[in-house]
C-alpha cells in the first residue's frame, strides 16, 4: 500500500502517521506513506525542500513529506506516482458553513485530479458529527449512519458526492471531538483547549469554573481517541466490509462534563468551581502576556496560544447544550470493535501534555 495523507499535521492525520510510524518500527507494516501539509516538517522528518512543489522520496517502511496547498498548487501532486490509498482528512477553514462548501469540496476535487492516473483503490474521508447537524442544535440521537441529511449546507455532503461519483471505493469515517497528543499546533485541540484555560485559571488563584453553559455541563456527550481513530483508519483501508461505507468512530461510551470536570481539576491540583458561563474567544486572547509568563515560569515549550487554543472552537464544544450521541453498532459489527474509555483519555492525555511541557503540572 502507498498511501498519501491530506492534512497530515492535523489531529487526525497525524495520529494516523504516527500509527504508522509505529507500525514501522515494531516491523508490523511496511507500507509507504506521503503527507501533504502546507506547512514543511522538521526535526526527525523530512522537510518538503524550499520549492513547495518539491516531493521527498518515499521509500518501504519510511514517512514522507509534501507542501502544497490543494485549492491552488495541486500540480505538485501529479509527479506523484503508484498512489494506491487516500487518507482524506484536510480542512479550508472559512466565516460560515455555506462558505466551506466550495473550497472543501474543491481540494478533494484537486486531490483527485492530481491523481489521475495513480492505481487509486480506495479514499478514506474523515468527517465528524456535524454531518448529522450536531452543530446546529438538537438532533436525533444515537445518530445512525442512515439517517437523513439535515437542510442547509454542509461539505461534507459535497465531498461524500465527489466520492460516490469518482468510481473508486470510498470509506467515510465521522468521529467527534478527535483527543490526540500529536498535533499540539493544531489549534482545533480540545485538550489544549482545556489545559491552557485551566492553567490560566489556576494561575490567578480560582478554581476551576466551567466556562459553558449549564445546558452544556449536564448534557449527553462523547468524544473519539486519536489512536483509536487511526487504526480505524487503518482497518477501513484494508477491509472488504469498509468498501462505500460509513461509519461512526467514537469511543464508544458517553459522558457528561459535569462528572468529569471536577477529575480535570484534579489533574491540575485545583478545587472545582460551579458554572460560570463565559465568551472564551472575547475573554482568552486578552491573557496571552500571561500565557508566556507560566511558559517562562515553568519552562513550557514556547507555544503561543492563538497556535494551540482555538477559542471559537472551545466555545463551540463548550457550550453545546444537547446531545450528542453516534451509534457505533455498524463499525463493531462490520469488523472494527475497538474502545475506550472517554473519562480515563481525556486525563491520561492531558497528563501527557503535562509532561511534554506543554502544559503546566
Amino acid at each position: 500500500m502507498n498511501i498519501l495523507v491530506v492534512g497530515a499535521t492535523g489531529v487526525a492525520g497525524s495520529a494516523f502517521v504516527e500509527h504508522i510510524r509505529e507500525q514501522h518500527a515494531n516491523g508490523t507494516c511496511d507500507w509507504k506513506v506521503t503527507g501533504v501539509t502546507r506547512r514543511s516538517q522538521s526535526g526527525d522528518r523530512q522537510k518538503a525542500g524550499r520549492n513547495e512543489a518539491q516531493i521527498t522520496a518515499v521509500e518501504p517502511g519510511s514517512v514522507s513529506y509534501i507542501t502544497a496547498d490543494l485549492l491552488s498548487d495541486y500540480g505538485s501532486l501529479k509527479a506523484l506516482r503508484d498512489i494506491t490509498h487516500v487518507v482524506f482528512a484536510g480542512f479550508v477553514p472559512a466565516p460560515d458553513f455555506a462558505q466551506q462548501v466550495a473550497p472543501n469540496r474543491d481540494i478533494l476535487i484537486n486531490c483527485l485530479r492530481a491523481l489521475d492516473g495513480n492505481p487509486l483503490q480506495r479514499i478514506v474521508l474523515i468527517q465528524g458529527m456535524k454531518y448529522y447537524g450536531s452543530h446546529l442544535g438538537p438532533f436525533k440521537t444515537p445518530a445512525r449512519e442512515d439517517d437523513p441529511r439535515h437542510a442547509g449546507d454542509n461539505y461534507y455532503y459535497a465531498q461524500q458526492d465527489v466520492l460516490e461519483q469518482s468510481g473508486i471505493d470510498w470509506t467515510c469515517l465521522r468521529p467527534h471531538v478527535i483527543c490526540g497528543t500529536t498535533s499540539i499546533g493544531t489549534p482545533q485541540n480540545i485538550l489544549s483547549v482545556i489545559g491552557v484555560y485551566a492553567s490560566l485559571t489556576r494561575a490567578a488563584g480560582r478554581a476551576l469554573t466551567w466556562p459553558g453553559t449549564a445546558e452544556s455541563y449536564s448534557s449527553i456527550n462523547q468524544a473519539t481517541d486519536a489512536g483509536l481513530l487511526a487504526r480505524a483508519i487503518a482497518w477501513s483501508l484494508q477491509s472488504p466490509d469498509a468498501a462505500n461505507q460509513a461509519f461512526n468512530v467514537t469511543n464508544g461510551d458517553f459522558f457528561r462534563w459535569q462528572h468529569l470536570w471536577p477529575k480535570v481539576a484534579e489533574v491540575f491540583n485545583m478545587p472545582v468551581g460551579e458554572v460560570e458561563t463565559q465568551v472564551l474567544s472575547e475573554k482568552m486572547p486578552l491573557l496571552s502576556d500571561d500565557w508566556q509568563k507560566l511558559i517562562r515560569q515553568f519552562n513550557l515549550q514556547p507555544n503561543a496560544m492563538d497556535s494551540i487554543a482555538h477559542w471559537p472552537f472551545a466555545d463551540y464544544i463548550l457550550r453545546t447544550g444537547w446531545d450528542v450521541m453516534a451509534s457505533t453498532i455498524k463499525i463493531r459489527q462490520s469488523g472494527f470493535s475497538e474502545c475506550s474509555d472517554t473519562e480515563q483519555m481525556y486525563l491520561a492525555h492531558l497528563s501527557t501534555l503535562q509532561s511534554q511541557r506543554v502544559l503546566p503540572s
